[in-house]
């Protein structure tokens, strides 16, 4: 039963708890704003709940098992896999933070109402749940709703096995067969944890590769390590309906069908926007559903803003933070403007692959003149202490000026050694000064100094 309607006014509204709305809420409260965070579910949102934070820990957990059974040394080590204390160590990492997020927003004096939000206005927002109904009368706003899988014809979530990447992280138990459709960073990210604890592991790609628009060699190197793993890879093939025949899940695609215990579907997201109700305030969308904005995060209502995965791609967690600072700070008559200089992304795979910057084809279509540096893993002192021996860093630099352009990282910890890289694109470095910066040895970051020495055909470590 829902209680009367009851009207409130706050300075801000910020809807959506995810890494943008939350840090949005944050930043505001700490510029003195009076702000009223609206969240449907739990604070954190996708990410820290059922994303990039569990994913990782799955990840980390399969890797940990993975290496202690490829590693020599260990041979006569016996482990034992229990995938529910796996699951009990995933969730408490996931309720630390979220708990954390919370106690953030109440010691920013940040007022936060559960419930569901839609627009009634260009300045009126509508928020109610199952016991409570309030209305807000808002100065500005700022729209984080995040995004949602996108579901597949034939192959809906509400059909029996049929699982999305929230699904995914929550198994009771390690299926035996995992069928996965969506050769993209979520499907090979899952399909390569999964298959380390335990579960034969087919993958449905409909391009012609996984992983597609993604550095090629670094995508030879993480299919090699996924079929050495046991995964078949299916490329060019289109998944096209699941069946039940006599109590057992198969996957058809356009080519074969492939029996499965579970059929993971991970084809992309796709923003939400439909329960907001943008247009009765009058923010437009483009034609991929995506809201509207400016390099300052102002909507067609520039009252309203919006970031995150509803704001368009790229689609990730570290964007969304990034876009709500900046339109915290315009609200607050802080001038700011979203960079999208070095755009980093990471896909947590065997090896991890993270690229920042311009790719060699954005590099080429804007008409720089290319020089390109190179350095393997193999040949990298660390790396052989951690029985890593592939792997490469590649730098891309403009000739003419000598700046570095992006850049691609393939192999261990990778995550972390694309932020010297970003710094060098965000801040116009040149490659020289990546080859002048000391590094220590032995370690991984090594590896981008050869890459920047061998740019100016100067690396003590390479021979033609």
């Amino acid at each position: 039963m829902v209680v009367g309607d009851i009207t409130e006014s706050t300075d801000v509204v910020v809807v959506g708890g995810g890494p943008g709305g939350y840090v949005a809420a944050i930043k505001l409260a700490q510029y003195g704003r009076d702000v009223t965070l609206v969240e449907k579910d739990e604070l954190g949102g996708i990410c820290l709940n059922h994303g990039c934070i569990p994913s990782k820990a799955l990840i980390h957990a399969g890797d940990v098992l993975q290496e202690v059974k490829d590693f020599e040394g260990f041979e006569q080590l016996s482990i034992e896999k229990n995938h529910e204390k796996i699951q009990e160590w995933k969730e408490k990492v996931v309720n630390k933070l979220t708990s954390g997020v919370e106690l953030l927003e109440e010691k920013n004096g940040v007022n936060i109402v559960k419930g569901t939000a839609r627009f009634k206005g260009k300045h009126r927002l509508h928020v109610n749940d199952e016991e409570s109904s309030k209305t807000f009368d808002f100065n500005k706003c700022v729209l984080a709703t995040g995004s949602s899988p996108i579901e597949i014809p034939g192959i809906e979530f509400s059909k029996k096995d049929v699982i999305s990447s929230k699904e995914a992280l929550k198994l009771e138990k390690i299926p035996e067969k995992l069928v996965i459709v969506g050769g993209g960073y979520i499907g090979m990210e899952l399909g390569t944890a999964y298959r380390k604890l335990g579960s034969k592991v087919t993958i449905i790609e409909a391009e012609d590769t996984v992983l597609p628009r993604i550095h090629g060699k670094a995508v030879k190197q993480v299919k090699k390590r996924a079929e050495d793993l046991g995964i078949k890879i299916k490329e060019g093939e289109k998944a096209e309906e699941v069946v039940d025949k006599k109590g057992v899940t198969f996957l058809k695609t356009n080519l074969s069908q492939y029996p499965a215990d579970k059929v993971l579907v991970a084809v992309g997201r796709t923003p939400d926007t439909s329960l907001v109700k943008p247009d009765k305030a009058g923010v437009e969308l483009d034609d991929k559903g995506f809201i509207k904005t400016d390099e300052q995060m102002r909507t067609s209502n520039k009252n309203i803003y919006a970031i995150g995965d509803v704001a368009g791609e790229p689609v990730l967690a570290h964007n969304a933070m990034h876009e709500a600072k900046v339109a915290a700070k315009n609200i607050t008559g802080k001038t700011s403007f979203v960079s999208r200089q070095a755009k980093p992304y990471v896909v947590y795979t065997d090896p991890e692959i993270a690229q920042t910057g311009l790719t060699e084809e954005e590099a080429e279509e804007k008409d720089f003149d290319i020089k390109k540096g190179f350095f393997s893993f193999g040949a990298n002192g660390r790396a052989m202490t951690m029985d890593f021996k592939k792997g490469f860093v590649e730098l891309l630099s403009d000739e003419k000026t000598g700046v570095v352009l992006g850049g691609t990282v393939c192999g261990p910890n990778a995550s972390e050694l694309i932020s010297e890289i970003s710094l060098a694109v965000e801040t116009g470095c040149l490659v020289e000064d990546l080859s002048l910066t000391l590094h220590p040895h032995p370690t991984l970051s090594e590896a981008v100094l050869e890459a920047a020495e061998d740019v100016e055909d100067d690396s003590p470590h390479k021979y033609k």
